[in-house]
C-alpha cells in the first residue's frame, strides 16, 4: 500500500526516493498517485507540505542453480547537478572566474570535503555533477580588478533542494534574495513591505512597470509579468506565467500563487549568507539557478556638513553672536577684545560650548579629518540586511556635502565690499618724552561708509577726509615734542575693526588688530584652500559647495578680465566662481570641470534674496546687487543648485539691528523683520517668480527650537489633541487621523513651515534638507505634514549640519546625531510610510540628494576638476601623493557611476 510523505524543507524528490531506497527520482515522479502535484510542481522544486505518495516496492525473485556462481547488476542512485550562473552588479554574467566547491552529505556537514577547483563558462555558469546525497555546497568565487574597482572574493553556502516554486511567497523571496533584492527572512511567508520594496527595484531595473498605482503590497506581489520575469531571470525558464486563485481545500492548482493575508513583519538578520537553490535532473536541460554575487555599492549621503573653522568669523561678528547667544561669556570676551579676543573665545568655547568650542578652533582641513573618521561608521548604517548584503555590494560609502562660509563681509558695509576687518597700509606709533617713555599707536579715524543719520552712502572724499585727520592727530603730537613713527605695513597691511557703536549714529570706537590675532582669523581664501585640499584627500566623501556671498562678487563678468581673490578684503567678478563648478553637459551648455557641485548662500549675513530688485530698496536706495539677477540666470540655466540657509537661528550679521531705520519700534522688532525679509522662505519668492527652474535647497525645513515653526506646530497639535500629558507618538495615531488632523487650521504659529511647504508644492525645483531638525521630538508632527502633502517626499535630503549640533547634548558625537535621525525616519516608515517603494531614510539619504545634486551627470567633470586640483597641489606641496589621490579619485567616480539611478 503506498505510503503518505509530507514534504519538509530541502527535500528534492531525489533526496526523498534515496530516503525510501529508490535508485532513481523517476519512479516517485512517475507514480500515477502524483500525477496530480506534478502539475504544479517541478520534481527538484517542492515546497514544505506538499503530499507525495511513495510506491510500494516490488520484490522481483531471480532463479538461480546453487553451488554456482551468478551476476546481478545493481543500479546505484543517480547523480544530479549543481547549475549555477553567475551575475554581476549590471546582471551581467561572470565568464571565466576561477572558483572552488565543497559538497557536504546530508548527514555529513561537520565533515571537512576536498574542494573542487573550477571556472565559470563563457556564460558565467558553472555546471557540476554531485553525489544524491549532497545537501549543501560550500563555493568561493574568487575577487578580481577591473574599471578602477576592486571586487572582492565572494563565498556563500548553497542549500540545494530548498529553493521554493516560484509561485510561493517563500520561492518569490529567495530569488530575490539570490539576485541581490531582498534581504529579509527567505522562509517567512508573509507579504511585508520589504518584499514590496524588493520587486520595486527588481522591476525597476528589469524594465518593468514598477509604480503601485494604488494597489495593495498582495496585488503589487502577485503581478504576473513581474514574477514571470522574476522565473526568466532567475531560473531561465521563459514560460508564460497565469496566476489562479486558490482554491477552498488550500491546495495549489495550475500555478496558483499562495498568498496568505497581508502581514507586515520586521526584517530579521540572517548572519551567513545562505543561497537556496535547485537541483537539475537534466543535464541537457537550459534550467539553472543564478546568483547576483556583487550588487551596485551603498552611496548614502549627508547633504548638509560644517568643516570650516570657527575661526573664520571675524571678531566683532563673533562677539555678537556670543552677546545674542551667551551674555556671560560675551561680557569675558570684552575684557581682552582687541589682543586676545579670539584666543578667548576659543579658549571658553572648549569649557562651557560642549563640543562646538573645541571642533570649531581647529582648522578646516583638520575638522575634515575628523569627519572622515566617523564617516566609515555612517556608510555602514541604515542595512539591517548588512552581514548579507556587506560581501555582496562593492562598497559602502558616505558623500557628505560641506558648506565653506564667507563671513567676510557679513556687517552693513559689505554691500560696498568692505570686509569687516579693513585694512590700511600704514599706522602711526607714537612714542612719548616722558621717564619712562610711553609708547601707543593712534586709532584710525575713519568714517563709517554709510551716514546713518541721513541715510546715504557718503562720498569718496568723506572717508579720505578722515584718514587726513588721523595724520592730523599724528602732527599734533609731533609738534608737541612726541616721536611719531609711521609704520608701512609689513604683511600686506594693517588691520582694523570697529570694536564698539551705538545705534544708527555714526560714532563708533575704533580699533587695531594685532597681528598675531588677525594670523587666528582663517579669511574665506584660506578656507577655500583647506577645504579644495580636503576635497581631493578624501574624494566623493567630501562634496564641498561654493559659497557665494553676492557683496563680494559683485564686479563686471570675466570676460572684462576681472580674475578670482586671493585676499580677503578683495572682490571678484560676478560670474568667476562658476569656473569652479562642476556642471553637467546640459544644451546649449558643455560640460566643465569643476571642484565644487553648487553653490552656498548664507542671507543672514547681510543681504536679502532679492536684492537685485528696486522694490528691495526701501530704506537705502543705493544699496543694489544687480549682478545677482545675473547669477540667479545662470545658475537656472546650467542647472546649479543653490543651498540657503533657512533659519531664524544659526548665524547672523552683528549688525542686523541697523538694516531698518531706527523709526521701525524697537531693535528687536527689527531683527524680526530682518528675519523675515532676509532669511525666510518668503524672501525666496520674488526670485522664484522670477527664476521658477531655479534648484533651491532651504536648509534645515525651519528647525525644532523653541523659536521655530515645528514648536509652533506641536503646540497647535496637542491643544486640538487635548493637551495630553504623553508624548504625541505614544498616542499612536492612525495614517487617517492624522491626514484628519491636517485638515484643521494648525498652521497659523507655523508660517515659515508652511511657506516652505508651498514652495514646494509651487516650483518643480525646490528642495529642503532636515539638518539640525530633531525629527525624534517631533516624529507625529512631521509625519503628518508628509501624509498630507506626499509632494515633500521627493523633496527632502538627509542632514545633520555637524559640528553646529554640537552645542546639544543630545547630539554629541557624530554618529549619536546620525543614530538619532536614522532611528526617528525608521519608526516613522515602520508606522506610516511602509507601503512606499523606498524607505524614507532610503528616498532622503540617496535618491533625493543624488537627483537635487545631479550627481550622477556632473560624476565625471566633477572627477576631472578633482584631478586638476591634484596636479596643482602638488606644485605646491612637498611630499603630496599625486598618484595615490588620482588613484582613488577614479576608484570613487567608478563607484558613483555604478550606483543605481535615483528615483
Amino acid at each position: 500500500m503506498p505510503q503518505k510523505h509530507i514534504v519538509e524543507r530541502g527535500e528534492s524528490t531525489h533526496l526523498i526516493a534515496l530516503k525510501y531506497g529508490f535508485k532513481s527520482w523517476t519512479i516517485i515522479h512517475e507514480f500515477p498517485d502524483n500525477a496530480e502535484l506534478f502539475k504544479t510542481r517541478k520534481p527538484a522544486l517542492l515546497y514544505p507540505g506538499d503530499i507525495l505518495w511513495i510506491p510500494d516496492k516490488s520484490v522481483v525473485d531471480r532463479a538461480g542453480v546453487t553451488n554456482q556462481s551468478h551476476t546481478v547488476v545493481i543500479t546505484t542512485p543517480k547523480n544530479f547537478f549543481i547549475r549555477v550562473r553567475l551575475i554581476d552588479e549590471d546582471c551581467q554574467p561572470i565568464c571565466q572566474r576561477k572558483y572552488t566547491l565543497k559538497l557536504f552529505g546530508v548527514d555529513d556537514c561537520d565533515v571537512e570535503p576536498e574542494p573542487s577547483p573550477g571556472a565559470t563558462d563563457d556564460a558565467g555558469i558553472l555546471d557540476v555533477e554531485v553525489p544524491p546525497e549532497t545537501s549543501v555546497a560550500r563555493l568561493w568565487v574568487a575577487g578580481h580588478e577591473a574599471a578602477d574597482i576592486t571586487y572582492p572574493e565572494y563565498h556563500c553556502n548553497l542549500h540545494i533542494g530548498h529553493l521554493d516554486p516560484y509561485v510561493e511567497v517563500p520561492g518569490i523571496k529567495q530569488r530575490l534574495f539570490n539576485l541581490g533584492y531582498y534581504f529579509g527572512d527567505q522562509l517567512e511567508p508573509g507579504v511585508q513591505s520589504d518584499l514590496m520594496r524588493a520587486l520595486f527595484e527588481f522591476r525597476r531595473a528589469h524594465g518593468i512597470d514598477h509604480e503601485r498605482r494604488g494597489r495593495s503590497l498582495t496585488e503589487y506581489v502577485q503581478d504576473a509579468e513581474a514574477l514571470q520575469k522574476l522565473r526568466l531571470i532567475h531560473d531561465n525558464i521563459d514560460k508564460k506565467f497565469e496566476l489562479r486563485t486558490k482554491d477552498d481545500a488550500g491546495s495549489n492548482s495550475n500555478g496558483a500563487i499562495t498568498l496568505p493575508t497581508l502581514t507586515v513583519t520586521a526584517t530579521s538578520q540572517q548572519r551567513i549568507p545562505t543561497h537556496r537553490v535547485s537541483p537539475l535532473y537534466d543535464p541537457a536541460g537550459s534550467a539553472l539557478n543564478t546568483i547576483r554575487i556583487y550588487t551596485p555599492p551603498k552611496i548614502i549621503f549627508d547633504a548638509h556638513l560644517h568643516i570650516q573653522s570657527n575661526n573664520c568669523a571675524p571678531l566683532p561678528l563673533a562677539r555678537g553672536l556670543a552677546a545674542d547667544k551667551s551674555p556671560g561669556l560675551a561680557r569675558v570676551i570684552m575684557l581682552n577684545f582687541q589682543y586676545t579676543g579670539r584666543k578667548t573665545l576659543n579658549w571658553l568655547g572648549r569649557r562651557v560650548a560642549e563640543d562646538l568650542g573645541k571642533i570649531g578652533p581647529e582648522r578646516t582641513d583638520l575638522i575634515a579629518d575628523r569627519v572622515i573618521d566617523d564617516s566609515t561608521n555612517f556608510a555602514r548604517f541604515g542595512a539591517n540586511e548588512l552581514q548579507q548584503l556587506e560581501q555582496r555590494q562593492i562598497a559602502r560609502m558616505a558623500s557628505i556635502v560641506v558648506l565653506p562660509m564667507d563671513m567676510d563681509l557679513a556687517h552693513f558695509e559689505g554691500y560696498y565690499g568692505e570686509p569687516i576687518y579693513y585694512t590700511r597700509d600704514r599706522r602711526f606709533t607714537v612714542i612719548t618724552p616722558t621717564d619712562p617713555p610711553l609708547t601707543f599707536i593712534l586709532d584710525p579715524k575713519p568714517s563709517r561708509l554709510y551716514d546713518f543719520s541721513e541715510k546715504r552712502r557718503y562720498t569718496a572724499e568723506e572717508p579720505a577726509a578722515g584718514e587726513a585727520a588721523e595724520r592730523a592727530v599724528a602732527d599734533d603730537f609731533r609738534a608737541r615734542g612726541n616721536i611719531v613713527i609711521e609704520e608701512k605695513a609689513q604683511f600686506g597691511s594693517h588691520v582694523y575693526f570697529i570694536k564698539h557703536y551705538d545705534d544708527h549714529t555714526n560714532d563708533g570706537t575704533v580699533t587695531w588688530l594685532h597681528r598675531d590675532e588677525f594670523n587666528l582669523h582663517e579669511n574665506f581664501p584660506e578656507q577655500v584652500t583647506h577645504t579644495e585640499t580636503a576635497a581631493v584627500r578624501y574624494p566623493w566623501q567630501l562634496l564641498p559647495l561654493f559659497h557665494y556671498d553676492p557683496r563680494r562678487w559683485q564686479l563686471s563678468s570675466t570676460a572684462a578680465g576681472v580674475g578670482g581673490i586671493s585676499r580677503h578684503d578683495q572682490l571678484g567678478a560676478w560670474d568667476q566662481p562658476f569656473s569652479h563648478i562642476a556642471i553637467a553637459p546640459r544644451d546649449p551648455f558643455p560640460a566643465q570641470k569643476g571642484r565644487y557641485i553648487g553653490f552656498k548662500m548664507y542671507t543672514s549675513m547681510g543681504y536679502k534674496p532679492s536684492q537685485y530688485k528696486t522694490s528691495q530698496s526701501k530704506d537705502n536706495g543705493d544699496m543694489l546687487l544687480p549682478r545677482l539677477r545675473d547669477y540667479y540666470d545662470l545658475c537656472s540655466k546650467e542647472g546649479i543648485p543653490i543651498l540657503a540657509h533657512c533659519t531664524p537661528e544659526g548665524a547672523y550679521t552683528h549688525e542686523r539691528h541697523l538694516y531698518y531705520s531706527n523709526t521701525e519700534t524697537t531693535r528687536q522688532k527689527r531683527i524680526e523683520m530682518f528675519k523675515r525679509d532676509f532669511v525666510s522662505p518668503d524672501a525666496w519668492k520674488p526670485v522664484l517668480a522670477d527664476f521658477p527652474d531655479l534648484k533651491l535647497i532651504l536648509a534645515h525645513f525651519t528647525g525644532d527650537s523653541e523659536n521655530m515653526a515645528w514648536h509652533g506646530l506641536h503646540l497647535s497639535l496637542s491643544e486640538a489633541l487635548g493637551n495630553p500629558k504623553q508624548d504625541l507618538w505614544s498616542l499612536e495615531l492612525s495614517k487617517g487621523e492624522l491626514l484628519a488632523l491636517s485638515k484643521e487650521p494648525l498652521m497659523g504659529r507655523s508660517d515659515w513651515l508652511d511657506s516652505m511647504i508651498d514652495l514646494i508644492k509651487s516650483y518643480p525645483s525646490v528642495y529642503v534638507d532636515i539638518s539640525f531638525l530633531d525629527v525624534e521630538s517631533v516624529k507625529t508632527e512631521f509625519a503628518m505634514i508628509m501624509l498630507a502633502h506626499p509632494e515633500l517626499l521627493p523633496r527632502i535630503n538627509f542632514g545633520t549640519d555637524w559640528y553646529m549640533t554640537q552645542t546639544e547634548k543630545k547630539y554629541m558625537g557624530y554618529m549619536t546625531q546620525i543614530e538619532r535621525l536614522v532611528k526617528a525616519l525608521e519608526d516613522i516608515d515602520r508606522r506610516h510610510f511602509s507601503d512606499e517603494p523606498v524607505s524614507l531614510l532610503t528616498r532622503f539619504s540617496y535618491d533625493n540628494p543624488m537627483r537635487c545634486f545631479d550627481i550622477k551627470n556632473i560624476a565625471q567633470p566633477y572627477s576631472d576638476g578633482l584631478c586638476e586640483k591634484n596636479l596643482a597641489i602638488a606644485n605646491e606641496t612637498v611630499g603630496w601623493d599625486t598618484s595615490r589621490h588620482e588613484r582613488e579619485i577614479k576608484q570613487r567616480l567608478a563607484l558613483i557611476k555604478k550606483a543605481r539611478d535615483p528615483l
